[in-house]
């Protein structure tokens, strides 16, 4: 089955497992889940952050977020050195 066939199952699930009380397992994926679905920030990994100091959604660091009044900002350098900066 095509990926795009079965996004709409995917977010359903992804929105179930929002709700879940705490922050178990399942709840922190679906969080992963929801920032690449609705960002479109892409994966990133560990040795490309390390070696090119640009970020993905696993290699952001605390440093890269701010939170405030209940609104979640991004601000890091992504690959190909572009300033990236959510709403």
């Amino acid at each position: 089955m095509a990926f795009g066939a079965v996004l709409p199952r995917l977010r359903a699930q992804v929105k179930r497992d929002l709700a879940l009380e705490g922050i178990p397992r399942n709840k922190v994926l679906a969080t992963v889940v929801r920032l690449l679905d609705t960002t479109l920030i892409r994966v990133g990994g560990e040795a490309y952050a390390r070696e090119n100091r640009s970020y993905g959604l696993t290699t952001l660091r605390k440093r890269h977020l701010k939170i405030s009044a209940g609104t979640l900002r991004l601000k890091f350098v992504a690959r190909v050195a572009l300033s990236t900066m959510s709403p």
